[in-house]
């Protein structure tokens, strides 16, 4: 999994929603335009995505990596895919993953009632205390575990 600092992983949710999942080629996260539920269209967001581990050792080993590395990385880790034909099996977690309401950014919508996977929080101290507060996760041991992992 790669995920940016400013996201909020619930590891059990990501776990069970991972877990039905094949377990080879596969690429998974928020499809990118946002209005797409298509995983196949463009690239997965860069707020966090996985990747399984025969995609990793790919991207170690292929050129195609190698030759293109200008750009936004979860745009090229798309480019790469398309590229070398890999990751056959795409999933889209729409809506449980989704950017951090208050962004006012093209992807972001108003929490869902269902546990979420990932938000991206570039609000500082005030936007986490929001999404933990939404979350009912506001005790000290849950925001120190965001801050260390």
């Amino acid at each position: 999994m790669k995920a940016n600092d400013d996201v909020y992983l619930r590891l059990e949710q990501l776990a069970a929603s991972l877990n039905p999942l094949p377990r080879r080629d596969l690429y998974y996260g928020f499809v990118i335009p946002c209005q797409s539920m298509n995983p196949f269209v463009h690239y997965i967001s860069g707020m966090g995505f996985v990747l399984s581990w025969d995609l990793v050792e790919w991207i170690g080993a292929s050129l195609i990596p190698l030759n293109h590395t200008v750009g936004p990385e979860d745009k090229l880790v798309g480019e790469w895919l398309n590229r070398g034909d890999k990751a056959k099996n795409r999933v889209s977690n729409k809506p449980a993953m989704y950017d951090y309401p208050r962004t006012n950014g093209r992807c972001s919508h108003d929490l869902v009632p269902t546990p979420s996977r990932f938000f991206g929080s570039r609000d500082g101290i005030s936007g986490w205390m929001y999404l933990l507060s939404s979350m009912s996760l506001t005790r000290l041991s849950h925001l120190r575990c965001i801050l260390c992992d």
